[in-house]
């Protein structure tokens, strides 16, 4: 495992890559966390600072970094749905249910699953769990806090409860 460091608005993050050619993890995080091989000068770590640089300018990237996502099926396809969510918009936990229920040929799929999933994200921000709220538009849980899921709304200037 290799791994790199961000300096963003809302905190150190620290990059991971398997292979050196397609980002596997991002996290909130400090050095002392970090595990493996650090590697600063990096194709992939490039990418990656250069998206979250454009991003945290409050605009949305126009291109998609190589990832390397690890999950069950089920978690790959709800890390799936969040990558069709787009920049500046949200959608909640039951939509999503809906949505992968229909495509998977299940009677049905439970919130509670949805979010689940979206909680074990390796990337988030990239993988924008965040823009998933409640069916109220009211905020939910965030693995790195409320209050950085609440920064992320605003700056793509998302509506909230």
């Amino acid at each position: 495992m290799f791994y790199d460091f961000y300096s963003s608005p809302l905190g150190q993050i620290t990059l991971f890559s398997r292979d050196k050619k397609s980002l596997c993890g991002l996290c909130f995080a400090s050095k002392n966390l970090a595990q493996g091989e650090f590697l600063a000068d990096c194709k992939i770590f490039r990418q990656s600072k250069n998206w979250l640089d454009i991003y945290f300018s409050g605009v949305c990237p126009d291109f998609m970094l190589e990832l390397d996502l690890c999950g069950s099926e089920f978690a790959l396809s709800v890390w799936g749905e969040l990558l069709a969510i787009k920049y500046g918009s949200s959608t909640s936990y039951g939509k999503i249910a809906k949505t992968l229920a229909t495509k998977l040929d299940k009677e049905k799929i439970a919130a509670q699953a949805i979010g689940r999933a979206v909680g074990a994200n390796p990337v988030p921000i990239i993988v924008p769990c965040h823009r998933v709220l409640g069916s109220d538009f009211g905020l939910k849980g965030y693995a790195y806090g409320l209050e950085r899921k609440i920064a992320l709304l605003k700056l793509e200037k998302i509506i909230y409860k």
